[in-house]
């Protein structure tokens, strides 16, 4: 039997290890832990301590270069996320076609909705045909710039 090194309080990425949890098919140690989004994670003291696992999963890339414009958090299947999603885009991503007009202009998105999931809880639901617009086109992405316009008709 191996001796385990005690992890518990040590951190890695965003993942704080609370407990021994057991060992896998392999002997590895697995253990509980407690990401800083609040979720709780069962983990490999291998992939932690290599840096493999550096979450429960809510750091994942959003961006293909692997700029991350925030954590995910579950909110990659609400449907605001790919209104999010462009928008981050139109602002900071040079390749997109839309980045002329937005961030090429010196376009912004307020910090705090560099979250998906702030955006979300900010702009709530979206309405049949909405589109995010920006009452004032001098002015960046933030709550107080933003609503959903529909067109009539």
């Amino acid at each position: 039997m191996r001796i385990r090194k005690d992890l518990t309080g040590n951190r890695y990425g965003q993942l704080v290890v609370v407990r021994l949890a057991g060992q896998d098919k392999h002997g590895v140690s697995l253990w509980d832990c407690v990401c800083d989004c609040g979720t709780k994670k069962v983990a490999n003291s291998n992939w932690m301590k290599s840096g493999r696992m550096k979450s429960c999963g809510c750091l994942k890339m959003t961006h293909a270069k692997g700029n991350a414009y925030g954590r995910l958090h579950g909110v990659s299947r609400n449907p605001l996320y790919w209104v999010w999603k462009r928008m981050m885009d139109r602002c900071y991503d040079s390749r997109c076609p839309a980045y002329s007009r937005c961030g090429a202009r010196g376009i912004t998105v307020c910090k705090r909705w560099h979250n998906p999931g702030l955006f979300v809880e900010d702009m709530k639901k979206r309405p049949k045909g909405g589109q995010l617009e920006r009452i004032s086109s001098k002015k960046g992405y933030s709550p107080k710039n933003c609503v959903w316009a529909v067109r009539i008709i």
